[in-house]
């Protein structure tokens, strides 16, 4: 009975305690970081409320993409008054008018000249829009108009491309894959990254070795990079994804 007892008296001890626990956690701590803090947190406020890449364009129009239920951008190239979004969702270019506006779409899928099966770039190069195939190792041009005008395939080299540029100047094309190279030590295995080939699809060279002190990272199956063509300098930037604060700069 005392043993019964006692058991009562520590069960509700127990229960009074956790009551006042739970009293006290309802009750919102206020903390005053002090004037700098609030000063900061309002200007951060602030900020967020303006659009602020139509401020900085001084432009206020939306484009709005019709025609298709299912849409993801993943990369555009504008040529010509129309707008070649490669939509992820569907693995196709499709055509759009400036007024978003669905016409079409830029090619077929398949491995035949024309056709992707897995495009990762699209870009307009000259007079006419480039879709670059990665499981096809192909390079497809089209007219503005959406005619196939000609393609390459770049397999023989052992890379997928998942980037391009395009220099008008020299008519070059500048893709970004791993071109696994040969080496005794698999542990020490690496690539080259950029590769040329001129407009008819002739392999030209490959430069920018995988830099070494990536290696022991395994980041060397990374190849979503970004690339730009300074078409009046004749020169491709690429930053690479995991190579912080530096450019390679690139002249064929």
């Amino acid at each position: 009975m005392r043993y019964i007892q006692q058991t009562s008296i520590s069960t509700a001890i127990i229960l009074a305690l956790l009551s006042c626990g739970c009293s006290h956690s309802t009750r919102a701590a206020v903390v005053d970081f002090g004037p700098q803090f609030s000063a900061a947190a309002k200007k951060a406020r602030d900020a967020t409320r303006p659009d602020q890449i139509s401020s900085m364009l001084k432009q206020k129009a939306t484009v709005r993409l019709t025609g298709i239920p299912t849409l993801i951008v993943s990369r555009m190239a504008v040529s010509h008054n129309r707008l070649f979004v490669l939509d992820a969702f569907s693995r196709a270019v499709q055509i759009f008018s400036a007024q978003g506006a669905y016409s079409g779409q830029l090619g077929e899928n398949g491995q035949k000249p024309g056709q992707y099966i897995t495009p990762t770039d699209v870009k307009a190069t000259g007079d006419t829009i480039t879709v670059d195939d990665f499981t096809v190792h192909r390079i497809n041009e089209y007219s503005p108009e959406g005619k196939f005008a000609q393609s390459f395939v770049y397999g023989a080299q052992g890379f997928g491309s998942g980037r391009l540029a395009y220099l008008p100047t020299t008519g070059q094309y500048v893709l970004f894959g791993n071109k696994w190279l040969p080496s005794p030590d698999p542990s020490k295995r690496t690539a080259d990254l950029v590769h040329t080939y001129d407009k008819s699809g002739h392999y030209q060279k490959s430069v920018l070795r995988f830099p070494d002190r990536f290696l022991p990272l395994n980041l060397i199956a990374c190849d979503t990079p970004e690339v730009y063509a300074d078409s009046a300098a004749n020169t491709v930037y690429i930053a690479l994804p995991f190579d912080y604060k530096q450019i390679h700069k690139h002249l064929p």
